[in-house]
């Protein structure tokens, strides 16, 4: 994008992957949050949280899980939602051992997991 002369910001790239995202253009979403990190552009929550989503829907929970980490990585907080919003990959993927693993890593992380597991819990 600024590569084009437009002067985006984290608000802008977060706006656009989050659009991209819930219209099931998750590569391109991909590709604009990678050229937001190459710009060293701190995203917020908003377009972490729908490529999480996005991921975590079309059964891409492993690209999902490293989504949180990089979020991690990044030192932008790991919401109750957003740890939901994985778990409930890992679910639908019938990949219970990697939740279970996710589960603990966030609880040691200080994640507010029993609200996620209660959240999850009401879902079902």
């Amino acid at each position: 994008m600024r590569r084009k002369g437009s002067g985006a910001d984290s608000t802008t790239y977060g706006v656009l992957i989050h659009g991209l995202c819930k219209n099931g253009h998750l590569n391109k979403a991909l590709t604009i949050l990678k050229e937001a990190e190459d710009e060293r552009d701190k995203l917020d929550a908003l377009a972490h949280s729908s490529m999480v989503d996005g991921l975590s829907k079309q059964g891409r929970v492993d690209e999902a899980l490293g989504i949180v980490h990089q979020m991690d990585n990044h030192g932008c907080k790991l919401s109750p939602h957003v740890c939901n919003l994985l778990i409930n990959g890992f679910v639908r993927a019938s990949k219970l051992e990697q939740e279970i693993h996710f589960f603990r890593e966030m609880e040691s992380k200080g994640c507010d997991v029993v609200f996620v597991l209660s959240w999850q819990y009401l879902q079902m």
